[in-house]
């Protein structure tokens, strides 16, 4: 073999063991839940709002489109108290790009899940604002 050879192989070894030392942590489920479950609440509420139009027009029971906002818009806020949660835990502050590991990216992901969170329940209760003042129904 040669010196070329021997010195790849090593390195290979040397990255295979460090790898072998590292501890799978994808963080929290608080943390994800302004990140991904306020996105998804929003397009739920959006999707419930537009399917039930029809139903709302046959029966006259338009209340049950301000439960479904209200319902939405407290999830939102459930989650992104829960980022706010996992932000505080690791002791508040704004991300840095010189801290790493857990607690560099518990801080990024809880600060992007609380503006997350705020930006979907604004876009929840913003959506809702003309059914206090239109009706679903243009007959």
């Amino acid at each position: 073999m040669a010196l070329h050879e021997v010195t790849v192989m090593t390195r290979i070894v040397e990255a295979a063991e460090w790898f072998g030392n590292v501890e799978s942590d994808r963080g929290s489920i608080a943390v994800w839940a302004g990140c991904v479950f306020a996105p998804l609440l929003w397009a739920a509420h959006l999707q419930l709002e537009y399917m039930l139009v029809p139903w709302l027009c046959t029966t006259g029971k338009h209340w049950v489109t301000h439960l479904i906002t209200i319902v939405s818009l407290l999830l939102t806020a459930w989650c992104t108290f829960l980022c706010w949660r996992e932000w505080r835990d690791v002791g508040k502050g704004e991300p840095s790009s010189r801290e790493g590991g857990e607690r560099g990216r518990t801080r990024f992901a809880g600060l992007l899940g609380i503006m997350s969170g705020c930006l979907f329940f604004l876009l929840i209760l913003g959506g809702h604002v003309p059914a206090f003042f239109l009706s679903p129904c243009w007959d």
